[in-house]
């Protein structure tokens, strides 16, 4: 069953598309800062290292 029977061309179609991933992707970002300080100050994960500089 499909929820939105338009018939758009090739041009607008693709739009859509891209603008329904932009949304996708832009979501999972807010999420994602949203944990951010949890995921920081988490004891049981593991702590990312210093980056040494190979000079």
């Amino acid at each position: 069953m499909v929820l939105n029977e338009t018939s758009l061309s090739p041009e607008p179609e693709m739009v859509e598309d891209i603008l329904a991933l932009f949304h996708c992707f832009s979501s999972r970002l807010y999420r994602r800062s949203k944990y951010k300080t949890q995921v920081k100050e988490d004891p049981d994960l593991p702590q990312p290292r210093a980056k040494s500089s190979l000079a």
